[in-house]
């Protein structure tokens, strides 16, 4: 699926005691300095997005987890982890999950992004598609069951959005994203 490495980071980070956060392989002292490590790491990756040469003229709407939903949904929970350790996780991969949004932005296909943090994304998705030329929704349905999806006009056809796993982290994995969007696009407005 889409992101397995997503889902190393969520393991490592399950293994993180009280003491210390882990980020990149990485431990901090505390929360903020991870944090402010990862801000760094995302900073970094959306200063690669350059804007495409291949604008697709409208506007869509970009549909994530909201907190509680990642923490009941996404997060594999090994012996008994703390609270404060669950509640990191979660901040972590919404952070990772707005950059996709903020990198989908910098790359300028569409005129306008939408983003918004739902319990139910699928739902949500299914019932705003008519508004928008096109939607990007993560469909979550457990730790290692995760999927980008894009449902486009004219025909609401609903297709994968894949990450070339080949690629580095970082990056060259959401550049590979972002290029995948450009391709269901093309293919939406053949049909």
């Amino acid at each position: 699926m889409f992101f397995r490495f997503l889902s190393v980071l969520i393991c490592i980070l399950s293994l993180v005691g009280c003491a210390r956060y882990s980020y990149n392989n990485i431990n901090y002292q505390t929360k903020e300095e991870a944090f402010a490590a990862q801000s760094q790491n995302q900073q970094e990756i959306q200063n690669q997005i350059l804007p495409t040469k291949n604008k697709y003229d409208g506007n869509t709407l970009f549909v994530i987890p909201n907190l509680s939903t990642v923490k009941a949904t996404a997060i594999t929970k090994r012996g008994n982890p703390s609270e404060g350790s669950i509640d990191y996780i979660a901040q972590v991969t919404m952070l990772s999950f707005k950059n996709m949004g903020t990198c989908l932005e910098k790359r300028r296909i569409f005129n306008k992004v939408d983003i918004q943090e739902v319990e139910y994304t699928i739902q949500y998705a299914q019932e705003n598609k008519s508004k928008y030329d096109a939607v990007i929704y993560l469909k979550l349905l457990g730790p290692s069951q995760s999927q980008w999806m894009m449902i486009c006009k004219p025909k609401f056809i609903e297709r994968p959005i894949f990450m070339d796993m080949s690629k580095a982290l970082g990056a060259p994995r959401i550049i590979s994203w972002l290029d995948n969007i450009e391709e269901n696009l093309k293919l939406c407005s053949e049909r």
